[in-house]
């Protein structure tokens, strides 16, 4: 197991990318295709998106293994109490 803190940068592989509106939803799609979001934690961080110009920015991330998602997402909880 490693010994790195969880949701630690390193568990991760970012991506940044800058297109058009269409090459940039096709980035986006290909990403969840190949890191299914329930099996890699695969999300979009930020999307920034000017239709005057066609153009499109965005940030993706996800973890490097699935036995990394698995482990952040079955992890202890922070001590975080239940709304009364």
């Amino acid at each position: 197991m490693n010994n790195l803190k969880l949701w630690d940068k390193s568990f991760y592989y970012i991506y940044e990318f800058s297109s058009t509106l269409k090459e940039a939803d096709k980035f986006m799609s290909d990403i969840f295709e190949k890191y299914p979001p329930l099996m890699y934690g695969t999300h979009v961080v930020e999307k920034h998106i000017d239709v005057g110009r066609n153009k499109c920015s965005l940030t993706m991330k996800h973890f490097k293994t699935m036995m990394e998602c698995k482990r952040h997402c079955t992890a202890p909880t922070l001590g975080w109490t239940e709304p009364a």
